[in-house]
């Protein structure tokens, strides 16, 4: 866990308060004072430790060619840390897309007025910064995920996600829902809460604190508000950089957290992570149950959401059940070779479980070595020609007929009784279906790399 370096990092925080009046759009004050706050927190030495010149803000941007050439300069500076923040209307336009508004955007013709969200990631991908982080409060902010699956938006993804190695994307909302500003309040309401926690800290927490461990808290504050429930996604364990130092850790205990639309203060190390997490097996269960058909699609989806949060082991599980039920499909159209298809399918599952589970092709491997050694050791085999003076060795014998593809000598210089020959047989069926389970699914690991 670590700071970003303040002389390679750039915190670019853009936002629209104030709109043309023609343009049908309201104006939201508090995007404002949600860049201050931000700017300051990041630039304050004991905080965020950045340059103020390395932490700079576009506020009420007039074009999207205005917004999309500011953003380009700001995360092509950047080497180490990139986090772009943005506040204000989100839109969905008629092609299905995700917008950024800026003061000129016009609702009736969003495609070219306000910014597409490809931009925003073509900035992103095209920065050398070794970790990226994007912070959306804006409406339909949780569009920008929604290709995964983990906040049920449907087949029609509008938005290729931000899936590369070393991003973190947090948003103020799911695909569909509003972002909120609460009247009376400075910021709005997902920026306050994240403010208060960025500036004040956690009681008990880490020394830095990192978007991974304020989601849960930030989560939970909201939600207890009666607001939009954020989202957020992470690859490569950028989720795990750290945005701000703890003030709580270094200056003592946190003030309690305001909540948006409330007047019951929640101390901050009230809000715990939520016990949501569900096993692979029960969500599988459900998913058989509403679609009784396979779909691969919804397992791609499951096994994502599972894997953005961690859970790998839960994550392989899922794409096992989808390897499962595409071959039990496929043995379903096929009434003549059904049984080969099943059986193919077993062999795959329990050697190494359709490619996520290889290991388990080394456990099957020692297994067998053991019983072969045990076997021959008490029923050893005649030499073929005598004169070879050979010694006989359970094991190289064992593992020379469970290993198709390695020659350790002993292939024909031995002569086995009937008992012996049978076990022989099994050992050298077994390593050449062994390998054949491997070589199938080597290409399905080499991909997942």
């Amino acid at each position: 866990m670590r700071l970003g370096d303040p002389s390679a990092s750039r915190v670019a925080l853009m936002g629209t308060a104030t709109y043309t009046g023609s343009g049908g759009l309201p104006d939201v004050p508090a995007v404002a004072n949600n860049l201050r706050a931000l700017r300051e927190i990041f630039t304050d030495p004991g905080l965020g430790a950045m340059p103020r010149d390395h932490v700079p803000t576009l506020l009420d941007a007039r074009t999207p060619a205005e917004a999309d050439e500011w953003l380009e300069g700001v995360a092509r500076a950047a080497s180490d840390l990139l986090l772009v923040y943005y506040s204000g209307h989100g839109l969905i336009g008629d092609d299905e897309e995700l917008y950024f508004t800026v003061g000129g955007s016009d609702i009736d013709h969003v495609h070219r007025t306000a910014v597409p969200f490809a931009w925003i990631k073509r900035a992103i991908l095209d920065s050398p910064a070794r970790t990226r982080v994007l912070v959306l409060d804006c409406c339909h902010s949780g569009q920008a995920m929604v290709r995964l699956g983990r906040l049920g938006g449907g087949v029609s993804a509008v938005l290729n996600q931000v899936d590369v190695e070393g991003t973190y994307v947090l948003t103020a909302s799911g695909p569909s829902q509003a972002a909120r500003a609460v009247d009376g309040r400075e910021f709005t309401a997902f920026t306050d809460v994240l403010v208060q926690l960025l500036r004040h800290g956690v009681n008990g927490g880490p020394e830095l604190l990192t978007g991974s461990y304020l989601f849960p808290r930030l989560s939970q504050a909201l939600v207890a508000a009666g607001l939009p429930k954020p989202h957020q996604q992470t690859k490569d364990m950028a989720g795990q950089v750290a945005l701000v130092r703890n003030a709580a850790f270094v200056h003592g205990s946190a003030p309690a957290l305001t909540l948006p639309g409330t007047t019951e203060p929640v101390p901050a190390d009230a809000i715990v992570p939520p016990t949501d997490y569900v096993p692979a097996e029960k969500s599988l269960r459900d998913l058989h149950e509403r679609s009784p058909q396979f779909v691969p699609r919804h397992y791609d989806r499951l096994a994502a959401a599972y894997a953005d949060e961690g859970y790998e082991a839960d994550a392989e599980q899922v794409l096992m059940e989808k390897e499962r039920r595409r071959y039990a499909a496929r043995a379903d159209r096929r009434r003549w070779s059904a049984v080969g298809v099943r059986m193919w399918s077993l062999i795959q599952r329990v050697t190494v479980g359709y490619g996520y589970r290889p290991s388990r092709l080394l456990v099957w491997v020692v297994l067998l070595t053991v019983a072969g050694t045990v076997w021959f050791s008490y029923h050893r085999a005649m030499e073929v020609n005598a004169d070879d003076n050979s010694v006989w060795s359970p094991l190289l014998v064992s593992v020379d007929l469970l290993l198709p593809v390695v020659d350790l000598g002993q292939d024909g210089r031995w002569s086995f009784d009937r008992p012996s020959m049978w076990i022989a047989s099994a050992l050298s069926v077994a390593g050449w279906t062994m390998t054949a389970a491997a070589l199938a699914c080597l290409p399905r690991g080499l991909r997942r790399r």
